[in-house]
Formats: structure tokens, sequence, C-alpha cells
């Protein structure tokens, strides 16, 4: 489904979404309820439509006890009130199991019961160099194959991110923060957390695919990105 860049109406994505308007419709309701980060989520999509190379979805026992989920919930016979101490398998099928729908290529890394990592492209090339990245560990090739801009080399150190949450924080309100800043899934690297004009580019891209999705197929998944996003930031709760 790949569509080069997206002009201002969408014209030439619109066509290859409406054409199979169906599966697409089925596809893009399937991610936006997916159990994983909003941000993840959005990547996938993205991704699907051949405008961001690869994605990586990261799924954590962690994650999901933070937002309620028990181990009663997947396994009978233990008392209500036990938080979820492992990475369920349905939780990563429901996951899989969309990419595939999808026509993704992905590999699923599962180095202990409490922990996954999905590598997806949108072609085997895309995934081969997403993998290549991750095994040398070099934010920078990492960052440079999930289509990041070449100043921005994610941090995956929390106490980075975090960093750069509370410095928009301290910056924005609610209200106010721009939407291209929302649609980052890269934290950017530089003194003061400096959010440059690429950046911004590509947070504008991203919310603008978006936005012609919702136009074409009726649906809701910016409106509630953008909220999530809010409510993620200025929680200050940080995944």
């Amino acid at each position: 489904m790949g569509t080069g860049n997206v002009p201002a109406g969408g014209e030439s994505m619109n066509g290859e979404l409406i054409s199979n308007y169906e599966k697409n419709l089925v596809l893009i309701g399937e991610i936006q309820e997916l159990p994983i980060d909003i941000r993840q989520g959005k990547n996938i999509l993205i991704t699907m439509l051949g405008e961001k190379p690869a994605s990586t979805v990261v799924m954590t026992s962690d994650f999901y006890s933070r937002r309620g989920y028990m181990k009663s919930d997947f396994v009978d016979n233990v008392p209500l009130h036990i938080p979820l101490d492992f990475l369920p398998e349905e939780l990563i099928e429901q996951v899989t199991g969309t990419l595939h729908k999808a026509g993704l290529p992905f590999q699923v890394y599962k180095p202990n019961n409490a922990m996954c990592r999905i590598l997806l492209g949108t072609d085997n090339q895309n995934l081969d160099a997403l993998m290549s990245a991750n095994v040398s560990g070099d934010h920078k090739r990492i960052g440079i194959a999930l289509g990041y801009p070449e100043s921005a080399v994610t941090s995956l150190e929390e106490d980075y991110a975090k960093r750069f949450n509370a410095a928009l924080v301290k910056e924005y309100v609610p209200e106010n923060i721009p939407e291209s800043i929302l649609y980052l899934d890269f934290v950017p690297k530089h003194e003061n957390c400096v959010i440059m004009p690429e950046h911004i580019a590509y947070g504008e891209k991203h919310a603008s695919i978006v936005k012609v999705i919702d136009r074409i197929f009726g649906t809701n998944f910016h409106n509630h990105y953008v909220q999530i996003r809010k409510k993620d930031i200025f929680s200050k709760s940080l995944d």
C-alpha cells in the first residue's frame, strides 16, 4: 500500500484506501482497539500505508498491570487482586493476528515471559534493516530504520524520556500543545530536548495521514489518539 508523500488533499492515498475499503475499515478498527500503546498502534497504521518503513511494538506485563489487568483475567483459580506478572499469549496473538491481516511481515522476540518485542516492516527488506539495526544496538541505525529524521536519535532510557515529558509539561498546557508534537514517537536527543523543524514535519505528516483516514472512513482515530497522548503527557504517566 505504498503511497509516497501524501499531498495536501491526500488524493493518492485516498484511491488506494478506497480500493480496499471494507478490508481497510476493519483493519483500522482493529488497530485502534489493539491492547498496546496508542503511539505503537498509530505506527502500525502508518506502516501499513507505506508511509513508515518499519515499526516496533513493545509489550510488557508491567504495562498491562498498570492498566488494571489482573492475573485472574487469564488464569483460572487465582485470587482476583493479584496483578498480572506475565505477558499472556492471547495479547501477543491479538497483535500478530492484525499484522497478518494487514499483510505486514514481522518478527517476534520474547526474551522472557514478561516481555515481547515485535518488529514489523512494509516489506521484508525494511524488516531486515530494522532487525539488523536492533542486533547492532546502535540507536541511530535503529531510528533511521524506523524512518525517523536523521537528527532524531531514539533514546530507550526511561529517565531521558521522562525529562522530555517534563519539558513538554513545562512549556505547554493540554489546550495548546501542537498536534505535531503529540504525533512524535521518538525522543529528540538534543540538549534541553530541542524539537527541530524536521521533527515537527514528521509529526505533522503523521497527523495529516490519520486525518485523511478518518475523513475517508468516518473513524475517530485522530481524536482518540490526541486524547490519550495528552493524558499520558500531562498525567506524567510514561510507558
